[in-house]
């Protein structure tokens, strides 16, 4: 039965309290309020410390002895490692289902949102396994139930976390330093997602209580997934953004390479053909046919003259004064 010590005078009977003196028997301090009973042997436990399976008495009856190692009991940080789980995911679903054009929320700001929920949702998964595996483990020896599960969280929290953090060093550090801090932060978050993966995997096959391995093998596939994907529609985004603007200076290159040749020429030329090409080059007013940026060669086609703004229009990007019509 749990081990009892006298109390203050005036406590109960006989001036003892046997609530407020009771010790846990998982995590050996006093039960003073919400406790808890073993349905068998009646010892008493904090309402967290009771294992789900089991009890920590040798000898009570109906509970197989193997189940005396279980202890499920979480620390402060779990709930908050809950909570900023939640936000980060809703942060996540807003970005993956966010159409594109403009908003009210820019980009910038919403990716801001993101850093930051990955920051401190990180922190407190990684506290949180960290104080489960380092403090919270059973009293009488051994490891924890579900070791594979808490050693994953800890894995994901860092990898959560050095994500933003390496991202910030590298924002505010000179352009080398700061490219580096950078690599090394995805570097290491990469190494630490499969760290959790493969605890996940470990603690789903190999842990007594593999409910937290589970839980964190669902977590890890759907962060990564949708991290992966926001990465992936992100570069995409940046490198149309990129092709535009290389498109409109294209434009722009032609436009005065076709005003100087038909200076030159004392002519007016109104349609962009091969032949117009051809004399653009061979005059050298061109250093070679440009290409419409992002999609290769031969569609040096898509560049067509107009009346308007520069003379020029893309059939894909445009004009640089406005869409193509």
């Amino acid at each position: 039965m749990a081990e009892r010590h006298e109390g203050p005078a005036g406590g109960g009977a006989g001036g003892v309290d046997p609530t407020a003196t009771t010790l846990c028997p998982a995590c050996q301090k006093p039960v003073e309020q919400d406790l808890r009973r073993c349905p068998i042997c009646q010892t008493v436990y904090h309402r967290s410390c009771l294992p789900p399976n089991g009890c920590y008495v040798l000898g009570c009856k109906g509970v197989p002895t193997a189940t005396a190692v279980g202890f499920a009991r979480e620390g402060p940080w779990w709930p908050w490692a809950e909570r900023l789980g939640l936000v980060l995911f809703a942060v996540i679903v807003g970005w993956i289902i966010r159409p594109a054009g403009q908003h009210l929320v820019s980009d910038l700001a919403l990716f801001v949102a993101l850093a930051v929920a990955m920051l401190v949702a990180g922190g407190a998964t990684y506290f949180a396994a960290r104080d489960d595996r380092q403090n919270r483990v059973p009293p009488r020896g051994g490891s924890r139930p579900d070791g594979h599960g808490t050693d994953g969280f800890e894995a994901l929290g860092l990898a959560l976390l050095s994500l933003p953090v390496g991202y910030g060093l590298g924002m505010v550090l000179p352009m080398g330093f700061g490219a580096l801090t950078i690599a090394v932060a995805f570097v290491v978050s990469g190494l630490a997602t499969l760290t959790a993966i493969g605890h996940a995997m470990a603690g789903a096959l190999h842990d007594k209580e593999s409910s937290r391995a589970v839980c964190l093998l669902a977590i890890v596939g759907t962060v990564t997934g949708s991290l992966t994907y926001i990465s992936i529609t992100g570069f995409r985004r940046e490198r149309a953004k990129a092709n535009l603007r290389a498109c409109y200076a294209n434009q722009k290159t032609v436009a005065g390479a076709i005003e100087m040749y038909e200076l030159d020429k004392s002519t007016r030329r109104t349609v962009l053909d091969a032949a117009l090409w051809t004399a653009l080059k061979s005059g050298g007013y061109l250093s070679s046919t440009p290409c419409d940026p992002g999609f290769g060669l031969g569609s040096s086609a898509h560049y067509r003259r107009t009346g308007g703004g520069t003379g020029m229009v893309c059939t894909e990007h445009g004009a640089l004064t406005g869409p193509a019509r």
